[in-house]
């Protein structure tokens, strides 16, 4: 299952940096890779238990929490952190933590914050976390695959390079 939240998070990004190229649909690139992030996190955290102390349920994927960056974080283990680099991204997690829980939210005005801060740091971790699932034994096909199974994303012409993320 966590393996399959990673690939996911993977397609999440995928959409998000196609969705950068246009500048009316910013809003929701950031939106895809939030909640890319929010799956990748939560791999992690899944991969951990599942490894550390099997059948223990050490986080509940309902809880009210479980779209915020910052407390998905704060769930992961000390040295996967480290191994993950995760602190390095923990700033963009707390200036972006309610984007996937107000993705909803008309009054929360998405659009005002629009960046591809969280799609550059949606990029800069799948890397990481496959080679933490390679690490830990993964036998699944996706995280076997990677990096062959990545969608190229070229720059094409006519899209600035503020608005085009490659990065998978």
């Amino acid at each position: 299952m966590p393996e399959v939240m990673l690939e996911g998070a993977h397609r999440y990004a995928v959409a998000a940096n196609a969705l950068m190229c246009y500048a009316d649909l910013g809003a929701e690139a950031e939106v895809n890779a939030a909640l890319g992030l929010v799956l990748l996190l939560k791999s992690v955290i899944l991969e951990y238990g599942r490894h550390v102390e099997p059948g223990m349920n050490i986080y509940s994927l309902r809880s009210a929490a479980a779209e915020d960056l910052v407390l998905l974080y704060a769930r992961i283990d000390r040295d996967i952190r480290v191994k993950l680099d995760l602190r390095a991204e923990l700033s963009i997690f707390v200036r972006k933590r309610g984007i996937a829980i107000g993705r909803y939210d008309e009054s929360a005005g998405s659009s005002a914050h629009e960046d591809n801060e969280l799609v550059y740091c949606l990029g800069r971790l799948i890397p990481k976390a496959v080679a933490h699932f390679k690490g830990m034994g993964s036998n699944n096909a996706w995280v076997c695959a990677y990096p062959q199974v990545r969608e190229a994303v070229e720059l094409r012409t006519g899209i600035t390079q503020e608005r085009a993320v490659a990065f998978v």
